[in-house]
């Protein structure tokens, strides 16, 4: 058993079809049907993270296929297992920042399992050649101030879905661009239900929250996509948000002050076309938060509001939020 763990590696894929897997992967035995995870290059559609969460059901692999183009042959893969909890990265060359594609809770019987290198052409009349470098397994270690052995943090889940919303997705397009897939059933009242792709952030220091965006598409008016500055991911948690409305209502600025209160909308301007950048301010040492927006890159920033919000901790959860606005429904 070993509840922490790094695998990682280099690989490189000969004689490629459409279908072709390599991985390095975690297997809790050699049974057909086991329990697995697996960080994996494909063929002609990138590299994804799969899993298999309980013996003899379904294999599932999440939504965010990480995808150059053109579809790259080689790619480092990385796993890691803290406790119950596996991440995967990838990157395509060994120089670049590890991009997290995915996290899945795991549990292995006995907590013991298999790890190791996978290969597959998925069709038993074709055979699928690999080469695999670097491979290498570690363990973790944790400093701490004092000479007694430390538990493992928390793992971070960077991609949430909040408040019971469906599992949503982030793919990459291109450098600095992300495509997002979302459910929920809105950012409104006294608690939300939403996909958020966050980072930690010190409270403390002055930090502003920029993106631009490109595109987004929904049938629901009260689907949302945009920016967030969070005190938690509780659904009912204070934050302030600005993005765009579904049916081209425009670039709207709403705030939670404190946790379980009402929503609150400060002001909606309307944009051409959901095109805009927006901004979130926050100064140091303060719980005040200002909103901004322009349509075009050369635009002075046009002020939608301010509010003070209540934040509880040393930090607060910063990013991009989206919501379909509606049970059945979708945005990207």
């Amino acid at each position: 058993a070993n509840n922490l763990l790094y695998v990682s590696m280099y690989d490189h894929m000969y004689q490629c079809g459409y279908v072709e897997n390599i991985s390095i992967m975690l297997r809790a035995d050699n049974s057909d049907d086991t329990t697995h995870v697996f960080g994996t290059l494909t063929g002609s559609r990138g590299a994804i993270m799969t899993a298999r969460k309980a013996k003899a059901k379904y294999a599932t692999h999440g939504r965010n296929y990480y995808v150059m183009n053109p579809v790259q042959k080689s790619s480092w893969i990385r796993l890691t297992k803290i406790g119950e909890g596996v991440q995967c990265f990838f990157k395509n060359n060994e120089d670049e920042e590890w991009k997290l594609k995915g996290t899945m809770s795991i549990r292995f019987p006995e907590d013991t399992y298999r790890v190791g290198l996978a290969v597959t052409s998925h069709h038993n009349s074709y055979v699928s050649e690999a080469v695999f470098e670097d491979w290498s397994v570690d363990k973790p270690s944790f400093p701490t101030i004092s000479p007694t052995v430390s538990s493992a943090p928390t793992v971070w889940h960077p991609l949430v879905e909040i408040g019971g919303a469906r599992e949503g997705s982030k793919t990459y397009v291109s450098p600095g661009k992300y495509r997002y897939r979302a459910y929920g059933t809105g950012i409104w009242g006294t608690s939300d239900s939403f996909f958020y792709d966050n980072r930690m952030r010190g409270l403390g220091g002055a930090f502003d929250v920029i993106t631009y965006i490109s595109y987004f598409n929904t049938s629901y008016g009260r689907a949302k996509g945009g920016i967030m500055i969070r005190d938690t991911n509780d659904p009912d948690s204070a934050h302030a948000f600005i993005g765009v409305r579904g049916h081209y209502v425009g670039v709207t600025f709403q705030t939670r002050a404190t946790a379980g209160a009402i929503t609150e909308h400060h002001q909606t301007n309307f944009v051409p076309n959901h095109l805009t950048w927006v901004k979130l301010s926050k100064p140091a040492d303060s719980g005040t938060i200002t909103a901004y927006y322009r349509i075009l890159d050369t635009d002075e920033w046009m002020e939608l509001g301010s509010a003070d919000i209540t934040f509880t901790g040393q930090s607060v959860q910063v990013g991009v939020a989206a919501t379909a606005g509606g049970e059945t429904a979708s945005s990207s």
